[in-house]
């Protein structure tokens, strides 16, 4: 029998769910910018999709959680990277 746990709980007490993010770099961007900001936080994984490279249903991802007293602070972080990115020119044949 398997039970379903919820994702969004933290294991940490003062830690609080941010959001879910695929494995591979965008994750890591969003990992090294909050290690830059110097801002704590911790990442869980489920095993499965990283072992096999599946990214559906939540598998291949992982959830962030940040301290509950920082949760906007980092929200508004990921907004202003995202806003940049959009906003960055794209290359191309002219």
């Amino acid at each position: 029998m398997f039970f379903k746990r919820d994702r969004t709980r933290s294991r940490i007490p003062g830690f609080v769910w941010l959001a879910s993010f695929p494995q591979g770099p965008e994750g890591e961007i969003v990992k090294n910018l909050l290690q830059s900001e110097g801002i704590p936080f911790f990442a869980e994984q489920e095993a499965i999709g990283s072992l096999c490279g599946v990214s559906l249903d939540g598998l291949g991802t992982f959830d962030l959680f940040v301290p509950e007293e920082r949760k906007e602070e980092v929200a508004s972080l990921l907004r202003e990277m995202s806003d940049n990115r959009e906003q960055e020119p794209t290359s191309g044949p002219t």
